[in-house]
C-alpha cells in the first residue's frame, strides 16, 4: 500500500513536472525581492498567493501538456511517462490541468486585478500552447520566453505597483 501511493505521487510529480513549478515560483520570489527593494510592498497572505500563482498554473501546464501530447508520446516510446505508462489516466491528467490553471489565475485575483490579470492572460496561453502554439515554432518559443520574463513584472504588481508605475527595470528584465 506505501509503494503503491509512493507510485502514485512520484507519478503526478512527473505529470506536472513539479520541479518546474518550484523554479517558476522561485523567479516570483526574485522579483519581489526586487520590487521590494524599489519601494513595493506585500503582505504575507498575498507573498502565499504570489507563490501559489505560478506553482497552479505550471502543475496544471504540465499536466495539460502530457495530456495532449499522449499519442505522440505513445508514438516516440516515451514509457516513463505516466500516462502513456498507465500510471495515471488522461481523465486524472485533464482534472488536474484545468484544477492548477483555474486555481492559478483565482490566486491572482486574491492578489489585486492586474496579477489576477497576468495569471488568467497566462493561463490562456498555457492551455493554447499545449493545445496547438507549440507546433508553430516561432509562437511557441515566444510565449516560453515571455512565461519566463513575466514573472518580473508579476512580482512588481504583486508589491503593489500598478502598470502604469513599474519601473522600467521590470519591463526590461
Amino acid at each position: 500500500m506505501i509503494k503503491s501511493i509512493k507510485d502514485k505521487i512520484g507519478a503526478w510529480f512527473r505529470l506536472t513536472r513539479f520541479e518546474h513549478a518550484v523554479l517558476s515560483a522561485f523567479g516570483v520570489l526574485a522579483a519581489i525581492i526586487i520590487a521590494l527593494k524599489a519601494g513595493g510592498a506585500i503582505t504575507p497572505l498575498n507573498f502565499a498567493f504570489a507563490m501559489l500563482v505560478p506553482i497552479c498554473i505550471n502543475l496544471g501546464a504540465f499536466a495539460l501538456n502530457d495530456y495532449f501530447d499522449v499519442e505522440a508520446d505513445r508514438e516516440n516510446k516515451r514509457e516513463e511517462r505516466p500516462l502513456v505508462s498507465g500510471e495515471i489516466s488522461a481523465n486524472t491528467a485533464l482534472l488536474t490541468g484545468r484544477t492548477g490553471l483555474i486555481l492559478g489565475s483565482a490566486a491572482g485575483f486574491l492578489i489585486n486585478f492586474e496579477a489576477g490579470s497576468i495569471a488568467v492572460i497566462f493561463t490562456a496561453i498555457s492551455f493554447l500552447y499545449n493545445w496547438k502554439l507549440k507546433d508553430i515554432a516561432f509562437l511557441g518559443n515566444l510565449f516560453i520566453s515571455l512565461s519566463i520574463g513575466i514573472s518580473f513584472v508579476f512580482g512588481a504588481v504583486v508589491s503593489g505597483f500598478t502598470f502604469e508605475n513599474i519601473p522600467l527595470d521590470f519591463w526590461i528584465l
